[in-house]
């Protein structure tokens, strides 16, 4: 049994079901720590480590609420150790649980805008839609590809014994989106020739950036990164509220994602252009150095509406819009990543002053780099 660090005066116990071999599962547990050293009132004691709730027998405890990560046809055997449950996953969500979960549909987006920004035109889905995560991304990937005028071939992994072949018949240069790093790694160990084919043939991103499947990949997997920890501190909350109020309506609560890591399966701009390409390179390389769009021609040294045009020809965006795209996606790493000082956030970004920064980042993100970084980051 793993139990917190708390005093004799607890007055709730809740239980964990979490399958902590996934990077996930981790995060989760890290956020629900965090919580739980502010409320000395809280115990927390682990039921399961690999996702499937104990027996009620052979438990020593009986939890006030339940913190679980179980599929549905395990959730009646989580009731009958305690009626308060919170589910933090999302494969299925019956009726009859709150569920803090990661916000999938934005998830799918993140991965196309990715791919999109890259200069993909030519996009493709994998997954299984016997879980609702996968379902969900699916959608989200289809919405934003769609809006930019682009189809996507979507690969069924419950169905199809053989999915490699799809991978075969994929025109080069297409972004392929899979539902976790889990499958990710699964079509790379089976592609012949990955290192010679991936990205140049097909650029792989997965979902979760777990460290025990990147490693186990032939090439290093760009991942995106759910906000786990937001997910486990969030659920705390959601657990106490539903303690102490049992009867309230039951909530589903979605965390939106963190940031794609890029990594060598998607490290490839499919733009034509090379005069494009480059722009992306230097905006990549040098953005602590570009205050505006003339610092980039600068640069350069190509006149800039030469550069303009090109590059809104090659991609549909503006530099403007690029440059601040980027320095939004920048910011929010450090923020998360960083105990940086929000003017040196915007310094690293290429503004000046962190009143810049504000007003970008309130413009695309609804919120302040504060308010982001007291959401993601509790220590």
């Amino acid at each position: 049994m793993v139990t917190s660090d708390m005093t004799s005066t607890s007055q709730w116990i809740i239980g964990l079901i979490l399958p902590v071999h996934l990077e996930y599962a981790r995060n989760i547990l890290e956020g629900v720590s965090q919580w739980t050293y502010a409320h000395p009132e809280v115990n927390l004691n682990m039921i399961s480590e690999s996702g499937t709730p104990l027996h009620p027998e052979d438990m020593d405890f009986q939890p006030d609420g339940i913190l679980s990560f179980t599929q549905a046809d395990e959730l009646q055997h989580v009731y009958s150790l305690s009626p308060v449950v919170v589910s933090v996953s999302n494969r299925v969500r019956p009726a009859g649980a709150d569920f803090v979960i990661t916000d999938d549909h934005e998830v799918g987006r993140m991965a196309a805008e990715h791919f999109i920004r890259r200069g993909f035109r030519d996009l493709a889905f994998f997954g299984k839609s016997e879980h609702q995560y996968s379902i969900e991304r699916h959608q989200g990937f289809c919405e934003r590809a769609e809006a930019a005028g682009i189809s996507v071939r979507s690969v069924d992994l419950s169905v199809d014994e053989a999915p490699v072949k799809h991978l075969q018949r994929l025109k080069p240069k297409t972004g392929v989106f899979v539902a976790n790093d889990i499958l990710a790694r699964m079509l790379l160990t089976n592609i012949d020739s990955p290192i010679q084919r991936v990205p140049l043939h097909v650029a792989i991103l997965g979902v979760d950036n777990d460290i025990i499947q990147r490693s186990l990949c032939p090439i290093p997997l760009s991942s995106i990164e759910p906000d786990g920890r937001s997910v486990g501190f969030t659920a705390m909350e959601q657990l106490l509220k539903r303690i102490r109020t049992p009867g309230a309506p039951f909530e589903t609560l979605r965390i939106p994602p963190l940031r794609v890591h890029t990594r060598q399966s998607t490290d490839l701009y499919a733009l034509e252009d090379e005069l494009a390409v480059k722009i992306l390179e230097t905006l990549d390389e040098h953005l602590p150095e570009l205050s505006n769009v003339a610092d980039l021609v600068r640069h350069l040294n190509i006149p800039r509406r030469t550069l303009e045009h090109r590059f809104r020809k090659a991609t549909g965006r503006t530099l403007a819009k690029e440059l601040a795209t980027l320095r939004i996606e920048r910011a929010r790493d450090l923020l998360r990543n960083t105990d940086h000082s929000i003017d040196h956030v915007a310094r690293d970004v290429g503004l000046p002053e962190a009143r810049m920064l504000w007003l970008l980042f309130k413009r695309h993100t609804g919120e302040t780099p504060r308010q982001y970084r007291n959401r993601v980051q509790y220590v």
